[in-house]
């Protein structure tokens, strides 16, 4: 179920009474159900009426019968509205993938004012959790991470073993995010950080540090880090149960083996990768496609490069992961490069990035796409194809304005291109 800012409204003990009455007789009018309901509670219509219009009923006798004959806990019909909020919250917890379109803000910043009116900091703190879930699930990772530094900030106050807990975990998630926009060098600081606090790793269960080894393998893979990232997500694979998660750890112990020119080791573990997938879990079976594709590809095996390539393409093809298909398409891209097929294939290359820019979370992908195209460009001294990538970027430098390492990445590639046209006359 999702909620929408008018599903929210904190309702008194008498709206909630009148509520639950006309819940009980659905097919009749609110004064009929009154009526009905005072011969079940041998009131009168006219007290049961002045119940539903009070802001506090004062008689607790009368609310536990009430809610018995309702069909209701006492606990669940006459909340408070701090209770009431919890509710929300924990409906909007269950179904936070849902809360992807623009007026969805509106509820939380509806229910972040209550909260902090009300002065109740844990929900408060929840909500910015909600905030940044919101803006995650929208890819915007840098908002999302202000965010979840609010929600730090509130459980930080709390000075008991729970609250430890959620620090710890939104901390990995404030690394995540880090990661998935780019930024490195917060994202491992704070992985290292959490390695290095013996007292919460003594109330962290095994998915948590799975959480953390495996963030930080995936920092320093992406950092060319090699055997560095190789021990980390050793470590993650041990600290848990979950078979998704365990093939995730091999399928990337296998890219650092490939990275590094080790190619039967890499082929060995996406192998060992793909027996800890679920025959239905086609997102992850794509990746290891995808991976074996690059695979042989560098070993000079296009044909086989484009069989599995093509294969994870149409694995996805019913998801709604942009990221995934555009790194699958890079990909393919690089494949038919090296195939002597390559215009068609950079075109809808760049267009897909000038589509998908803003809308992947992870962006080394969208830069390694980025890089594909100008090599290509400059190599093959192909003017057109450097415009159209030299506006894309002017308009990626603009929108993106955090002084991160994806901001410096973009004008990076921007430098690129103008040295390129200065050293040619263009």
């Amino acid at each position: 179920m999702k909620l929408k800012a008018n599903d929210t409204q904190i309702l008194t003990e008498g709206q909630q009474l009148e509520k639950a009455i006309l819940a009980k007789y659905p097919s009749i009018s609110k004064s009929e159900a009154v009526a009905e309901f005072s011969k079940l509670a041998d009131r009168s219509p006219s007290s049961i009426d002045r119940y539903t219009r009070s802001r506090s009923i004062e008689s607790k006798s009368f609310k536990i019968r009430a809610a018995k004959l309702l069909g209701y806990d006492f606990a669940d019909i006459f909340l408070t509205e701090k209770e009431q909020i919890a509710k929300y919250i924990e409906v909007i917890k269950a179904n936070i993938s849902e809360y992807t379109a623009a007026e969805d803000i509106q509820l939380f910043m509806t229910l972040k004012d209550i909260c902090f009116d009300g002065g109740y900091t844990s929900l408060l703190a929840e909500i910015y959790w909600c905030i940044a879930m919101h803006y995650k699930n929208l890819s915007k990772a840098n908002i999302a991470a202000e965010y979840i530094k609010h929600a730090i900030f509130l459980y930080e106050g709390f000075n008991n073993p729970e609250n430890k807990l959620k620090v710890i975990s939104l901390k990995s998630e404030l690394g995540l995010l880090y990661l998935l926009d780019g930024d490195y060098k917060p994202a491992i600081a704070i992985f290292r950080e959490l390695l290095a606090d013996e007292e919460g790793l003594k109330i962290l269960d095994a998915q948590g540090m799975f959480l953390i080894y495996y963030r930080l393998g995936i920092c320093l893979l992406d950092l060319g880090e090699y055997s560095q990232s190789r021990k980390y997500l050793e470590k993650a694979f041990y600290h848990t149960d979950n078979n998704a998660d365990k093939g995730n750890a091999l399928k990337n112990i296998g890219l650092t083996y490939k990275e590094q020119g080790q190619y039967k080791k890499a082929f060995e573990y996406y192998n060992e990768a793909l027996k800890y997938y679920e025959s239905t879990n086609n997102r992850k079976i794509s990746i290891v496609l995808n991976n074996k594709a690059m695979l042989f590809r560098e070993q000079g095996n296009l044909e086989d490069a484009l069989k599995n390539i093509e294969l994870a393409m149409e694995v996805v093809e019913g998801e709604k992961d942009d990221g995934l298909k555009y790194n699958y398409l890079h990909t393919h891209t690089l494949i038919k490069i090296d195939m002597g097929e390559a215009v068609e294939a950079l075109d809808t290359l760049l267009k897909a990035t000038e589509r998908a820019s803003e809308a992947i979370l992870y962006k080394k992908n969208i830069h390694l796409g980025i890089k594909t195209l100008i090599d290509y460009a400059i190599n093959n001294f192909q003017i057109d194809l450097i415009d159209r990538i030299q506006k894309m970027l002017i308009q990626l430098v603009r929108k993106h304005k955090n002084a991160n390492d994806t901001d410096l990445r973009l004008k990076a590639f921007l430098g690129d291109i103008l040295i390129f046209k200065d050293e040619h006359g263009r």
